[in-house]
């Protein structure tokens, strides 16, 4: 299994910061590499929601389904996805400070084959720099740039 949590603080309220992870539409605005979000269930928010999100990873268009396994309004979004070779558990959650939010992002990926296994460092460096983007691109929007 490989964990990575990556932590940014955003100068702006909670609930905006919130709004902007934990809706994927407006998440799908907000991170260019993502460049498709369509909602599979009738609700976009709230536990049980499924939505199919294509993103950009350099070359390659890749399309995963996410399901929203917890929501707790202004604390943390959890989503779960299977792609065959590894289930992925992201827990995005937002936390309070004197100036600002403090927003993490957790992916814990449990490879499922014996090629997702020998691939676990390399899957783990490249979710790092995945999610690193995603927290620039959602510090950037949040803070009105």
């Amino acid at each position: 299994m490989t964990t990575t949590t990556l932590t940014r603080r955003i100068d702006a309220p909670l609930d905006e910061v919130f709004e902007a992870v934990a809706d994927r539409a407006t998440f799908g605005e907000v991170v260019p590499d993502i460049v498709d979000v369509e909602f599979l269930t009738e609700d976009h928010a709230g536990v049980g929601t499924r939505i199919r999100e294509t993103r950009v990873s350099g070359s390659k268009t890749e399309t995963t389904e996410l399901v929203v396994t917890e929501y707790e309004d202004n604390d943390h979004v959890r989503f779960m996805a299977d792609d065959g070779a590894t289930r992925w558990d992201t827990v995005i959650r937002v936390e309070p400070r004197v100036h600002g939010t403090e927003l993490s992002i957790t992916l814990n990926g449990r490879p499922q084959t014996l090629k997702a296994k020998l691939m676990t460092p390399i899957t783990g460096s490249n979710a790092s720099r995945v999610i690193m983007r995603d927290l620039e691109a959602i510090k950037h929007y949040c803070e009105g740039g």
